[in-house]
């Protein structure tokens, strides 16, 4: 098997955290999650005991993690610190799992640069929704919250619009999937895309089993 590590990049509500999640629910043995610690502060629906996508440190920790050269990538966001552990990747890699990272475009480049020494093949996935379908999800994640910040959700909301709408022109990825119109009846169609793809990228199927095709890859 081919050792491979998944980027997975969209803009936000493009279903990339949801299409990760149910990898990982429906396919524990082949999947595992790699953690970002960040400075930054805890947001809303952020799950903080440490099972969630991200692992909350000071940023006298992050320096001291930096300095011991335990950061395989790291970047710098809206004033916060995000990294990636090389034990952490290389855990998940001897458990013959394939790990899972969500990233920005500027990430894969990162990753790529940083898994080459180690053999490790960086497969970037783009997930793609039209704006309409990322506000109607910005709206329905703002209205499950108690009490809002509205700011801070505008905020966000024109950075997905101005910035991450571009992402798909900012990176060359290897497969491009469309979370459509719904992402609830899209669901299960972007997570059996996604984890198939990912399958043959690690060499799991031999000739015979590759005859279908990639109607979500770009032109």
């Amino acid at each position: 098997m081919n050792k491979i590590l998944a980027t997975l990049t969209g803009a936000s509500c493009s279903g990339k955290t949801t299409v990760l999640e149910e990898l990982l629910k429906r396919h524990p043995e082949t999947y595992a999650r790699v953690w970002s610690y960040t400075t930054r502060k805890p947001r809303a629906g952020d799950i903080i005991d440490g099972s969630g996508e991200y692992k909350f440190i000071s940023d006298e920790e992050f320096d001291d993690r930096l300095r011991n050269g335990e950061f395989i990538q790291f970047v710098f966001i809206n004033g916060s610190r995000y990294g990636t552990t090389k034990r952490g990747l290389m855990d998940i890699l001897d458990g013959e799992k394939i790990p899972l990272r969500i990233v920005e475009p500027t990430g894969v480049q990162q990753f790529r640069e940083a898994c080459l020494p180690l053999g490790l093949t960086v497969v970037p996935i783009f997930f793609h929704a039209e704006p309409g379908d990322l506000l109607s999800r910005w709206g329905d994640r703002m209205n499950k919250e108690v009490n809002p910040d509205i700011a801070s959700f505008a905020k966000r909301i024109r950075s997905t619009l101005e910035v991450e709408c571009f992402w798909h022109e900012a990176e060359k990825y290897d497969c491009w999937v469309n979370t459509g119109t719904s992402l609830s009846t899209s669901e299960t169609n972007s997570v059996d895309k996604t984890h198939r793809y990912l399958r043959d990228a690690r060499g799991d199927f031999n000739q015979e089993e590759k005859a279908w095709k990639w109607p979500f890859l770009p032109n």
